[in-house]
């Protein structure tokens, strides 16, 4: 099964249960799935340091979600 990642960049003042969507100051979607739901979070957190939009006062929350990546069909 293949699982599309999606990662919110949420201010430390938001605590983690609260970390989703509409709480993010940033929301994005990787664009290549991951294989498991270990590499899931590894590509997560890897592609989320990659885009220098955590800084301080901010910290990464990464979702996987089964299924077939539909942020890349949007493009």
């Amino acid at each position: 099964m293949l699982y599309t990642v999606w990662i919110a960049i949420c201010l430390t003042a938001v605590p983690a249960m609260e970390c989703s969507k509409p709480t993010a100051v940033h929301w994005i979607a990787v664009p290549e799935q991951a294989r498991s739901q270990s590499g899931c979070l590894s590509d997560g957190l890897r592609f989320a340091a990659s885009s220098h939009l955590v800084t301080a006062g901010s910290y990464p929350k990464v979702f996987c979600m089964p299924g077939p990546n539909l942020a890349a069909l949007q493009h």
